[in-house]
């Protein structure tokens, strides 16, 4: 049952729920795509909060194991039922799921969580303790979001391909290498958006940005540099550059309800960061569509 991460290794933290199931199925998706293994890990907690400091008995302590075997189990069941071909490891943990995840992130090339939860991995219920996850991983994270209301997209709107965020910051390179990397894999369109600060002077946002023609040219030559370079590593897929005035993480929302996978950047450490953060924050917590929380390299 407790198996090693293998390297490479796509993990999901799963919990039993119907939106861990979610995470455990896109899980298997990107393994599949990429020819990687699967590993499934759940946590649980072996000493219950309600106990108090009584320590549970010996049967208290094998029942909850047992609970979180057939966790394990089934999730392995729902694996070969659905990608018999994949290769599955499986680990059970006692330990924090968000500190857990972390430290085998350095052993894998992907973590995925959901977005929803319970028992031991409820500590990834909220975006922005998911964050916590994405900003300690050494690898990228796929937040798997609750489907939408409504599908995403009109007969007039199809839904498209892969979105990101790329702001001045050399630290954006990583998310947008990322997204052009999945647009590859997936045989998906990218479109890269770069979010332009309202000008002091323009309160306007009515203003048509060809207007701000000097400004624009700056944010137009930063929007060229992010993807300098990745357009010959990806001849294959088509780019969409796009600037957009106003709050990044509005945008992103709004154009999360239109595609098939966003891309955003973590890490905070300037200023600037702190902004791409709340970015992440927001697009994690009401994002449409599966959010890839891009890491800014393994430490």
């Amino acid at each position: 049952m407790n198996e090693p991460v293998p390297s490479g290794a796509v993990v999901v933290g799963i919990d039993g729920s119907d939106h861990s199931h979610r995470a455990l199925d896109a899980a298997c998706e990107v393994a599949a795509r990429e020819h990687r293994s699967l590993h499934v890990l759940h946590c649980y907690e072996p000493y219950p909060a309600a106990m108090g400091p009584v320590l549970p008995s010996r049967d208290v302590t094998s029942t909850l194991r047992g609970i979180a075997e057939g966790v394990v189990q089934e999730a392995r069941e729902r694996v070969a039922g659905r990608h018999p071909a994949l290769t599955v490891s499986t680990s059970l943990s006692t330990h924090d799921a968000r500190e857990k995840l972390a430290a085998v992130s350095h052993q894998a090339s992907l973590l995925v969580v959901g977005s929803r939860g319970r028992g031991g991995m409820r500590s990834l219920l909220l975006g922005s303790t998911s964050l916590w996850v994405a900003h300690h991983s050494a690898c990228p994270v796929l937040v798997v979001r609750p489907e939408p209301n409504r599908a995403p997209g009109t007969a007039d709107e199809p839904v498209r391909g892969v979105v990101v965020g790329a702001d001045d910051n050399v630290r954006s390179r990583a998310a947008v290498e990322l997204a052009f990397a999945q647009a590859s894999l997936r045989q998906l369109p990218l479109r890269v958006v770069h979010c332009v600060p309202p000008l002091p002077y323009r309160d306007d946002p009515d203003v048509p940005l060809d207007e701000d023609l000097d400004d624009l040219q700056l944010h137009r030559l930063e929007l060229s540099e992010a993807v300098a370079g990745l357009r010959e590593k990806y001849p294959d897929v088509a780019v969409e550059l796009t600037l957009a005035r106003g709050p990044a993480a509005g945008h992103l929302v709004e154009e999360s309800r239109h595609h098939r996978l966003l891309v955003v950047g973590a890490h905070h450490r300037s200023v600037w960061d702190l902004f791409l953060g709340s970015v992440s924050r927001a697009v994690v917590e009401h994002a449409a569509c599966p959010v890839i929380v891009a890491s800014s390299g393994r430490r």
